[in-house]
């Protein structure tokens, strides 16, 4: 073999070499984003789960006991007593603001997921924006956290509940 031949050979080797190094970057990559797919819809899945049970809750705790408030909105938890009240504690959470400032860690064959939970009064012309005075509207935001190899990634969702 002559080394026209050689060159050739080793030219067909370099560029193998190259392709082969793309296809497996290209697969891992795949691979990356299918996985950090799954890990997104289970989190939401996760933000969901909590927005359902508050809302199973009722809007103010008083309302347990079949107490009607004479004064609307007067008579609901202040801004700064949002949370849960002694004694409760996750899962008998008994109204949708002991939610605020709940934190939890779900842990699936996948990732663990960090779950960060917010309850505030927001006013129905404008719930994108936390108020700090009591209204007919709660709104709660729900993140979840996990990470994809050293890269930290979130969901956020929100629902916001009236008093009707």
């Amino acid at each position: 073999m002559g080394s026209r031949e050689m060159f050739f050979v080793l030219g067909a080797t370099v560029l193998f070499g190259v392709l082969s190094f793309s296809a497996t970057m290209t697969m891992m990559s795949n691979n990356e984003m299918v996985w950090e797919s799954e890990c997104r819809i289970t989190a939401l899945s996760i933000a969901q789960q909590y927005l359902e049970e508050a809302q199973a809750r009722p809007f103010f705790d008083a309302a347990l006991a079949g107490g009607v408030p004479t004064n609307i909105p007067g008579d609901f938890t202040s801004p700064a007593g949002l949370g849960p009240g002694d004694g409760e504690y996750y899962p008998l959470f008994n109204d949708i603001d002991d939610y605020n400032g709940f934190q939890d860690t779900v842990g699936t064959t996948k990732s663990l997921y960090f779950v960060n939970i917010a309850v505030y009064y927001v006013e129905d012309t404008a719930p994108s924006i936390q108020v700090n005075y009591r209204t007919l509207f709660k709104k709660m935001d729900v993140e979840v956290s996990f990470y994809t190899g050293i890269i930290e990634r979130k969901v956020r969702t929100s629902m916001v509940f009236g008093y009707y």
